[in-house]
This record gives structure tokens, sequence and C-alpha cells, in this order.
């Protein structure tokens, strides 16, 4: 039963590292829509303040560490579960 949680726990994990590497990459795609936007030259009404997209992309960067960390204990621990 233990296994099967495992599983469960890891299938939700690689869900979520999913939905993170998406907002990764909307953030290179669509830029922040500052005028002064590094990743993507906005069009249309902008903001001023500049760029967000480096501290949005630091944030995603350390959210999908942590989560790819989880995962790799998660897959160690079955491992060694597995070979007992």
């Amino acid at each position: 039963m233990k296994h099967t949680m495992n599983i469960e726990i890891l299938k939700h994990q690689c869900d979520h590292l999913r939905e993170l590497l998406k907002e990764f990459d909307l953030i290179l795609a669509e830029g922040c829509k500052d005028g002064g936007c590094y990743y993507v030259k906005p069009t249309g009404q902008v903001t001023n303040g500049g760029c967000r997209c480096k501290k949005n992309i630091e944030f995603v960067v350390e959210d999908i560490a942590e989560e790819a960390l989880r995962i790799h204990t998660v897959v160690i621990n079955e491992t060694k579960e597995s070979h007992r």
C-alpha cells in the first residue's frame, strides 16, 4: 500500500512540476508587458517600472528546483524501499 501511495505522490509532484515549467515558458513567451521588458518587446499599452521577468523567473525557478528535489526524494526513498 505504501508503494501505491508514493506513486500517487510522485504523479502529483510531476504534474505540479509540469505546471511550473509551463509558467516558466509563459514568462519567456509573453514577457511582463513593461515598456523595458528584456524578453518580449511589448506592443500597445505598457507599464513603466522595469522588467519584472527576471524576478518572476527567479521565483518560478526556485519553485521548480524545490519540486524537483521533492520528486528526487520520493524516487530515492522508493528505490530504497524496493531493495529491502
